[in-house]
Order: C-alpha cells, then sequence, then structure tokens
C-alpha cells in the first residue's frame, strides 16, 4: 500500500459531474496532502463532505444513539478513497506479467480496510468533534473551545 500518494493522481481521477459537484480536486488534494494512510485521508475527505452538526450528531452506521451519516456522500468517500489507494494497485497489477496479485483480491482487501480502517477513523474523527467543542475547565466552568 502506498503511504504517500502524490496530489498529482488527483487530476487523473475520472469523477462523475455529481461527485465534482459535491467534492473539487482542490479538496481531494488538500484531503491528500494532509493524510498519513487511507483512514486518515477518508476521515479527511468526509470532514469537508458532512457539516459539523452532522458530524457530531451521526456515524458512519446509524448506531450508538446517533442518526446515519448520509448514505450518498459516504458512498463518495468511499469511491474516492477506493481509486486513490486501491485503484492505482489494480493498475500496477494489470500492468504487470508476472503480478500474482489480482484484482479481486485488492478490491477484497480494500472492502476490508473500508471497514476496519476507514469507518473506524471516520467515527473517531467524528467523535473528536465533540470531544473540543466543549470542555469543561478545572473549575467547572464551561467554554467553547475555539
Amino acid at each position: 500500500q502506498l503511504r504517500h500518494i502524490p496530489s498529482s493522481l488527483v487530476d487523473q481521477l475520472e469523477l462523475n459531474e455529481e461527485v465534482e459537484r459535491i467534492v473539487s480536486r482542490d479538496i481531494i488534494k488538500r484531503c491528500i496532502r494532509k493524510a498519513k494512510h487511507r483512514g486518515n485521508f477518508a476521515a479527511n475527505l468526509a470532514a469537508e463532505l458532512f457539516s459539523k452538526e452532522e458530524r457530531i450528531t451521526g456515524n458512519c452506521t446509524g448506531t450508538r444513539g446517533k442518526r446515519q451519516l448520509s448514505p450518498r456522500r459516504l458512498a463518495i468517500v468511499k469511491e474516492i478513497t477506493f481509486r486513490m489507494y486501491a485503484g492505482n494497485a489494480i493498475q500496477q497489477a494489470a500492468l504487470s506479467t508476472n503480478s500474482t496479485v489480482t484484482t479481486a483480491a485488492i478490491v477484497q482487501e480494500f472492502e476490508e480496510a473500508w471497514r476496519k480502517e476507514c469507518i473506524t477513523a471516520i467515527d473517531a474523527k467524528n467523535r473528536s468533534i465533540g470531544r473540543d467543542l466543549i470542555r469543561t475547565t478545572s473549575s467547572g466552568t464551561t467554554t467553547t473551545a475555539a
């Protein structure tokens, strides 16, 4: 798996009109530059696509008393994350004549990583907003974090 993905790859992404209306290439590039791994990228991208209120009151699965984040926008996060992190691996495997890695194996690995890394990272980043938003000082007064 690539640790650092050049933001120039974003220019090569084929995005449909709906996706381009919702998320710009500049936002994707910013998320790639900040990302340390695919889970972190997915969390950064989700933070761009969902409002602070949606992120505080929701999560990816709609469990634990929270609403589910928009499945349509989550699908966009997943698709872009796949294209940035797994799409490149599929292209490399297709070009290599002696590659034993199949497209199906790459897709299966990504699906597992989406559940284990990406959803976990998105939900963790969302939970951190609530913790950072309101803090109680040692004197017991409530302050709003900047």
